[in-house]
C-alpha cells in the first residue's frame, strides 16, 4: 500500500507538484487522509460495452480501474472492490438534469470477501464538498461541474457520499476531481495531474 501514497516519480519542483517522470503519460494524484500523496499512472484504457474502464497502476503494483471517473475495481489496497457492476448505466454527466436520478450499483469487497453488496444509489448537481483537497485552487473548484453521488438503501452500512468534478483536462471532459470510500473508513481523493492542464 506505501507505493500508492508515495510523493514521487521524481522529485519535487515547484509549487509542491511532483516532477513526472513522463509528462506525456496520464496521472491520476492519490490523496488518503493521514498518508503522503502519491500519484498512479495509466497503464491502459479497456474498451467494454458500458465505456472505457481506465486501468492506473502504482509504483507498487496497486492497481485502481475507474469507469467515467467512478471506481469500478481495485486491487492491493487495505479496502478492495473486486467487482462492480450497475445493472442499468448511470447517466453521464453532461446527460444529468437538475432532479436527481436513482440507479443500482451491486459490488464484491474485500476484506472478510462480501459478495454481491446491493447498493440504491441517487446522483445529482451539488456544491463542492465541504474539505476539497488543498491541492485545488479555490477557483478551479468554482468552474468545476460537481455531482453528489449518494447510498440511500445498502445491503450492508451506508457509505459516504461521493463528490465528483467534471471539467476540461487535456481538451476532454472528464472527471478532474472525486472524493470516492471504498469502507466507511478509507476514502480517497482522487484527481488529474496536473491540474494545471485544467481549461475552463
Amino acid at each position: 500500500m506505501a507505493a500508492v501514497y508515495r510523493q514521487g516519480l521524481g522529485a519535487s519542483n515547484n509549487a509542491g507538484i511532483p516532477a513526472l517522470a513522463n509528462p506525456a503519460l496520464n496521472y491520476l494524484r492519490v490523496e488518503v487522509a493521514g498518508h503522503p500523496p502519491g500519484l498512479l499512472v495509466l497503464g491502459y484504457v479497456d474498451h467494454q460495452p458500458e465505456g472505457d474502464v481506465q486501468v492506473w497502476y502504482s509504483a507498487n503494483q496497486e492497481v485502481l480501474k475507474t469507469l467515467n471517473g467512478r471506481i469500478v475495481q481495485t486491487s492491493g489496497l487495505p479496502a478492495d472492490w473486486l467487482l462492480v457492476s450497475f445493472p442499468v448505466a448511470p447517466l453521464l454527466w453532461q446527460g444529468l438534469a437538475n432532479d436527481a436520478v436513482a440507479f443500482t450499483r451491486t459490488r464484491d469487497a474485500m476484506p472478510a470477501y462480501r459478495y454481491g453488496i446491493q447498493e440504491t444509489m441517487t446522483l445529482s448537481r451539488s456544491r463542492p464538498p465541504a474539505a476539497v483537497s488543498a491541492s485545488v485552487a479555490p477557483r478551479l473548484a468554482g468552474e468545476l461541474q460537481w455531482y453528489r453521488e449518494s447510498v440511500v438503501a445498502s445491503s450492508e452500512v451506508l457509505l459516504p457520499d461521493a463528490y465528483y468534478g467534471v471539467g476540461i483536462w487535456r481538451g476532454e471532459k472528464t472527471v478532474i476531481y472525486s472524493q470516492q470510500c471504498l469502507a466507511t473508513d478509507f476514502c480517497l481523493r482522487l484527481m488529474r495531474w496536473p491540474l494545471n492542464e485544467v481549461t475552463p
